[in-house]
């Protein structure tokens, strides 16, 4: 069964500063391109949970709505009941439609309706437990937005990629954005087999972050700028406590809890110790730029010292 759930509700107010929740700062470059668009519109296509590791709740937060397709029970109960205005698609997409097999493992965002992925991760030692999921297809999903601009699709659907962008089929509909999960289990690319479905379609390769590749329609090159370098203080971002990608508040903690073991990792401390001093760096400079502009909130510090560079072991 295809469950839908949708309800409209006015857009909340834009914050100050954006806080990411995405697992590799993919919120804060989309952010970057579009986020000058007041209550824009996005489609999440293997969405997971509605705030760990979520690319859209950065836009939510500052007046977005979408659509979410996800088809675990579970993580769709959550999207339903923390997005109750937004529309949640509990249905995997592929090349056609018709229930799919499909393995779902536990409270991880690799659950997939591939059988050769699943396989891979079986050899892992992950757990998984086989289900049915409905099947739609990406044009069924972006059909009843047709006349609207679609600033960003979000692909992550763990091998199905291929297939989920055939399943696009005849539909003129052209997101400004594509982002799409394009590494392996071991971190390979693995675009190569669908990348030309995309290109055919008119967009440009625009970004790589290490995990996701980031096409930008040849309708709006405009947006291109904004992908030439990765996220920097300049994009004025804050974590959100639920972010994967790691702090200076948990930097710390690490080193602690690695400099009081017996087995202590000198390599370890040495690499934390340096991400540690880069984000430091990079907040100092960020503090001083505002200062530069005359910005009143950050003038409280106005003698804040520089960071120490890590001291070689």
């Amino acid at each position: 069964m295809i469950s839908i759930a949708s309800k409209q509700t006015p857009p909340v107010a834009f914050s100050r500063r954006l806080v990411s929740y995405a697992q590799n700062l993919e919120d804060v470059m989309l952010w970057r391109a579009v986020g000058y668009v007041p209550a824009g519109f996005y489609v999440d296509v293997g969405a997971q949970d509605p705030r760990s590791d979520s690319v859209s709740r950065a836009f939510y937060e500052n007046g977005w709505r979408g659509v979410h397709v996800e088809p675990s029970r579970n993580y769709a109960r959550l999207l339903r009941a923390d997005r109750p205005d937004e529309t949640v698609i509990e249905a995997a997409l592929g090349e056609h439609t018709g229930d799919i097999p499909f393995w779902e493992a536990a409270d991880t965002g690799l659950s997939t309706g591939s059988h050769g992925q699943a396989g891979l991760l079986s050899g892992q030692g992950h757990l998984l437990r086989k289900t049915t999921a409905a099947g739609l297809t990406l044009a069924n999903v972006l059909a009843p937005h047709a006349a609207r601009d679609i600033h960003w699709l979000k692909i992550d659907v763990e091998g199905m990629e291929e297939s989920v962008l055939r399943g696009w089929g005849d539909s003129a509909v052209r997101p400004w954005i594509i982002v799409i999960e394009s590494t392996a289990l071991d971190g390979r690319p693995n675009h190569h087999g669908w990348e030309p479905l995309l290109i055919d379609r008119g967009y440009t390769f625009a970004y790589f972050d290490g995990l996701n590749r980031f096409y930008v329609s040849r309708a709006h090159p405009e947006l291109l700028p904004s992908f030439s370098h990765p996220p920097c203080v300049f994009d004025d971002y804050q974590l959100s406590p639920l972010s994967p990608v790691p702090s200076s508040r948990l930097l710390k903690a690490r080193i602690a809890e690695l400099a009081g073991e017996n087995a202590i990792s000198k390599a370890e401390i040495a690499r934390l110790r340096a991400l540690l001093y880069a984000a430091s760096v990079g907040q100092h400079l960020y503090r001083a730029f505002q200062r530069l502009l005359g910005n009143p909130n950050y003038n409280r510090n106005p003698d804040l010292a520089r960071p120490t560079p890590p001291a070689q072991e």
